[in-house]
């Protein structure tokens, strides 16, 4: 007989995908799809890296590391977040270092892949740039390295002191926000932060399943905005 596949069953099936695994319930053949944040911070100086396991794929099951299984960051235990059904397990790292991932599976197999810190372009202030911008002649500034898109946000208050964020992406080296693009941010103090992503393959796979490793590269400074 033909299945009908029917939407509360797709509904279902992709429910059941998002329950959880625990590594000590998967056959040992099973492989293991990474998929690894990074976020370099460079006005904290630190760096946060971060893993997301899923059964065979970047559509599988997310895996909770039980028993033996485990992730360690540049050597060190790392500490497990759950959101929404998925363990995720981080570390911080002080300055802006390469990361190394060491996964470790139930049987004892290890995959390690490490993302260098050079693996993204830096981006930053320009030096001299003041400490005060006026809100009628807007922001107007070239950031410092290599041009590509960045997404530049600036928050403050609104005028009943709820926080409020303008978000541009920028092309060239050229940051620019128009007195109209701030008329929601009350005068005061503001920040500015600057931030480039990529993302790229990891280096090896756990088998045939894949991965990916989500790299950010972030600076941030407070500036006062006056009339």
């Amino acid at each position: 007989m033909k299945k009908i596949i029917t939407p509360l069953l797709l509904a279902m099936l992709a429910l059941s995908s998002c329950t959880k695994v625990s590594s000590d319930d998967l056959e040992e053949d099973v492989p293991y799809y990474q998929h690894y944040n990074i976020s370099f911070d460079a006005s904290a100086n630190s760096t946060n890296a971060s893993g997301i396991f899923r059964v065979r794929s970047s559509m599988g099951s997310p895996i909770k590391l039980d028993g033996v299984s485990n992730l360690k960051i540049n050597g060190n235990a790392s500490v497990e977040h759950t959101v929404f059904s998925v363990p995720s397990y981080a570390a911080n790292i002080t300055g802006i270092a390469d990361v190394t991932f060491l996964l470790t599976k139930k049987d004892g197999k290890t995959v390690t892949n490490t993302i260098a810190a050079n693996s993204i372009e830096p981006v930053g202030f320009p030096t001299g740039l003041g400490t005060n911008f006026s809100r009628t002649s807007g922001i107007s500034f070239n950031y410092t390295g290599s041009e590509g898109s960045i997404e530049v946000t600036v928050s403050g208050k609104d005028i009943g002191g709820s926080e409020v964020r303008q978000t541009k992406t920028f092309t060239t080296s050229q940051v620019t926000f128009s007195s109209a693009e701030l008329s929601s941010i009350n005068n005061g103090e503001i920040e500015i932060e600057m931030t480039r992503s990529t993302s790229n393959n990891i280096p090896n796979s756990d088998g045939n399943s894949g991965g990916t490793a989500d790299v950010k590269y972030t600076v941030h400074r407070t500036f006062m905005l006056n009339t």
